[in-house]
């Protein structure tokens, strides 16, 4: 079963499925869709759509991202980055003043092990909206922040979502991860290497697997090679 596009979430599944592949470890080597999409630096022609990179990068492909003005769709694939080690890509050619959404699809091409093209299914959807267009400045002259930054989550308390908006000066890798007042991990949010520019990513109260966390105070954290902050918010059902 391996070099498919199957995965689970169930961690006992996996474990069994990695444990029966004779001839190395099953979940490395399924194309399935990125995590932790998020989208920054917004111009009024562009937005940077970024995720974390699956475990599967060996043989050759990408990540195809796609892009609508309505949630439901149709969405146009915009293009596909050079390979699966990417993780990011910045969607050109947009309206001002327009709200879009984005997703992602992972390609394998043939190889071989597997004469297919193997693509994924859609990841999770996410939004931003391009900006108004000003002469002021050049295009190419994008804001890039000063320093790191980690804002205080909002809406704050929360119920069903909340939005964590932070800032990178400079290319590097990070992490955004969720903790309880236990000190337990709930959450990985971001885990990827991103260009310098700010962020923005949606909580939605759920852990690893998927299911809803129940109310209480959570810490988000955020990490860099120089980098770390610390921000607490409360969800209140």
């Amino acid at each position: 079963m391996r070099w498919n596009g199957i995965y689970t979430n169930d961690t006992s599944l996996r474990n069994f499925l990695n444990s029966k592949q004779i001839g190395g470890d099953w979940e490395s080597t399924q194309t399935i869709a990125p995590e932790n999409l998020t989208c920054s630096s917004a111009t009024d022609t562009s937005v940077t759509v970024s995720w974390a990179p699956i475990t599967y990068t060996d043989d050759a492909g990408g990540y195809k991202v796609f892009y609508s003005t309505d949630i439901s769709g149709p969405y146009t694939e915009f293009g596909m980055t050079s390979d699966k080690t990417m993780g990011y890509l910045e969607v050109t050619g947009l309206n001002a003043e327009t709200r879009y959404y984005f997703m992602v699809k992972t390609q394998t091409d043939p190889h071989a092990d597997n004469s297919n093209t193997v693509i994924s299914e859609p990841s999770g959807i996410v939004s931003a909206e391009t900006l108004a267009p000003t002469s002021i400045e050049p295009e190419d002259e994008k804001k890039i922040p000063e320093s790191y930054a980690l804002y205080q989550n909002h809406p704050n308390p929360f119920n069903l979502e909340t939005e964590i908006i932070y800032d990178l000066p400079k290319s590097t890798y990070v992490t955004l991860t969720v903790y309880n007042m236990l000190g337990q991990l709930v959450r990985t949010l971001v885990d990827s290497k991103m260009p310098a520019g700010s962020y923005q990513v949606i909580w939605d109260a759920r852990d690893q697997k998927g299911q809803v966390v129940p109310s209480g105070i959570y810490v988000f954290i955020l990490k860099s090679d120089s980098y770390t902050e610390k921000r607490k918010a409360l969800l209140m059902k």
